[in-house]
């Protein structure tokens, strides 16, 4: 006897496999973007907090800077059932 999971088709397989791996990139962007931003407040705050103001330049390069490790590190572990 068949049960309903077989019998119905599935989400994952009636999608292109790029429309699959959109919404994956999307958060990856999102979660590197968001948490590198997190880290400039912070620093930026603890800056204030100390009496020490970064510049814009310097609070931009280590926003860049979080931003490209986390997708690096968070980009090969969320898309690596895709390649």
């Amino acid at each position: 006897m068949n049960s309903a999971s077989q019998t119905v088709a599935q989400p994952r397989t009636l999608a292109s496999p790029k429309a699959q791996i959109a919404p994956r990139i999307a958060g990856v962007a999102f979660a590197s973007v968001f948490t590198g931003l997190i880290w400039v407040g912070m620093i930026s705050l603890a800056g204030s907090l100390w009496g020490r103001a970064f510049t814009p330049a310097a609070l931009a390069g280590f926003g860049c800077a979080i931003a490209i490790f986390v997708a690096a590190v968070c980009g090969p572990l969320m898309l690596r059932d895709e390649f």
